[in-house]
């Protein structure tokens, strides 16, 4: 691992216009040992150094997208923390020996000085670009999925909201898919059988499932899951049976009459923070004969960190700052 004196910084790469100078007294040959331009469609292995990714980017990545700057940053964030991980992707040059795939980490291979061995082929189609369908982009849930092969989606889903909703540090993503499973996928299933009964009559908060489960969820992994069953059995009653309370029409009137101009994100975030303050009467008033409250302007991210279950549901509410010991 380099040293803060000597790493390159993420932003920076190596001069294309010099590093084309540089090239164009020597053959493909010469510099990587193989020649890019191939009719013949064939693998083989390779030692690839820095100065040999140069020499492929400057001279031979004529045809190919234009190089984002955000996912070299990431990538070679990676190599840095990681290594270089043999994941079987190859680097590829068409028949005109034009690169293909491995740009990105090629720059980033620039930039952590590493030399790296990895398969090659030569003689891909020109067209391949524009004829083949694009694969698939792997989210969570194919992470999740590819090592618990009977995990629900709708609980998948529930974890990813469960982060989302405590903002926590670390992000639901591929990455993290793993790791936030086994850590919430217990309470994610038991949000969806506390919130299950209550849809399977009521339909009129399905586009808010998700947030239901995670609220519920939360309430379970905190060890007051009786506030969720209970709420959850008063507003049931509100909708199907005709029998409010006065909590469950403060709900009920609080997000009809202003979820209907928000967007999708944030009528899911303003559902979420009125549960939350919902759990906070209950709390005081298991019957529901409570107002909730508040007016609209009492909700929003800054306000409703102060106090009450939504504070408390969240990872780091002070934001405070890891501190490392040496």
């Amino acid at each position: 691992m380099m040293n803060e004196s000597t790493k390159p910084n993420l932003v920076e790469s190596f001069d294309l216009e010099q590093a084309k100078q540089a090239a164009m007294s020597v053959s493909p040959k010469t510099v990587l040992g193989f020649d890019p331009v191939s009719s013949e469609y064939r693998v083989f292995m390779a030692e690839i150094t820095p100065e040999m990714a140069e020499y492929i980017l400057a001279n031979h990545n004529g045809d190919n997208r234009p190089i984002t700057q955000g996912q070299v940053n990431a990538l070679a964030r990676s190599m840095e923390r990681d290594g270089f991980l043999n994941d079987g992707g190859a680097i590829t040059f068409n028949v005109e020996g034009n690169l293909t795939e491995f740009q990105h980490r090629l720059e980033a291979i620039i930039i952590n000085n590493l030399t790296v061995f990895v398969p090659v082929v030569v003689g891909v189609d020109t067209d391949t670009f524009t004829k083949t369908a694009p694969a698939k982009a792997r989210t969570p849930k194919d992470e999740i999925q590819r090592k618990h092969p009977k995990a629900r989606p709708s609980e998948i889903t529930c974890v990813g909201e469960i982060i989302k909703r405590r903002k926590a540090e670390k992000k639901f993503n591929i990455q993290t898919a793993i790791e936030s499973w086994k850590k919430w996928n217990k309470s994610a299933k038991r949000g969806y059988d506390i919130i299950d009964e209550f849809f399977e009559g009521v339909q009129h908060y399905n586009s808010y499932k998700r947030t239901f489960a995670a609220w519920a969820a939360l309430h379970s992994e905190f060890g007051d899951e009786s506030i969720a069953v209970a709420f959850l059995e008063l507003l049931k009653g509100h909708i199907i049976d005709g029998e409010p309370t006065r909590l469950t029409t403060d709900f009920y009137d609080m997000f009809r009459d202003n979820s209907f101009q928000m967007s999708n994100a944030r009528g899911s975030e303003f559902m979420f923070e009125l549960l939350c303050v919902v759990s906070d009467r209950m709390e005081k008033k298991p019957d529901g004969r409570i107002q909730l409250g508040v007016t609209i302007g009492d909700f929003g991210h800054t306000k409703m960190k102060k106090q009450g279950f939504y504070r408390k549901f969240m990872e780091n509410p002070d934001n405070i700052q890891a501190t490392q010991i040496f």
